[in-house]
């Protein structure tokens, strides 16, 4: 993993080296070859403390690494029918984020009533250590288990004993 991390930021290096000298002051004109250009920046500053100065950034690097694959959106501004997904699922965001928040609110207001109702039943083969309604926490575990639909019968069933 280390290699190819190595092999594709001296690519990424290389690309930056020809197009910055095939455009010359005009390669930072565009935001998408300024943010390739800072990827290769601190590639290059995460391998000079990794082997030269033996300075283990750890998390940093690897943070900084990550951003590469945010390269891969420069392709999404040539596919219309993409960008057209993209920009519905944008707006529709807000409206994500609501339902989502009124299930949670839901399952917490299910898991209090669950641990209130079912915290002595006796753990048996579905309803372990694991799943159960005991405390809160483990609870809430167990509805969101059965909100997806794993084994809820079993839970049901179960929790009739």
């Amino acid at each position: 993993m280390e290699i190819l991390e190595n092999v594709f930021a001296a690519i990424y290096t290389l690309e930056a080296a020809l197009l910055l000298s095939a455009y010359g002051r005009m390669y930072f004109n565009d935001g998408w070859r300024i943010f390739d250009f800072s990827i290769v920046c601190s590639a290059i500053v995460g391998w000079f403390c990794d082997y030269l100065f033996k300075i283990n950034v750890g998390p940093i690097s690897t943070v900084l690494r990550s951003f590469r694959i945010l390269r891969v959106l420069k392709m999404i501004k040539r596919f219309r029918s993409l960008v057209k997904i993209i920009n519905t699922f944008v707006v529709a965001l807000p409206q994500l984020v609501q339902v989502g928040s009124l299930l949670l609110l839901f399952l917490i207001i299910y898991a209090e009533l669950g641990v209130f109702l079912f915290s002595k039943v006796k753990l048996q083969e579905s309803l372990n250590s694991h799943v159960n309604f005991q405390h809160f926490g483990f609870a809430l575990l167990t509805l969101f288990r059965i909100t997806t639909g794993e084994a809820w019968n079993e839970i049901m069933w179960d929790c009739r004993r």
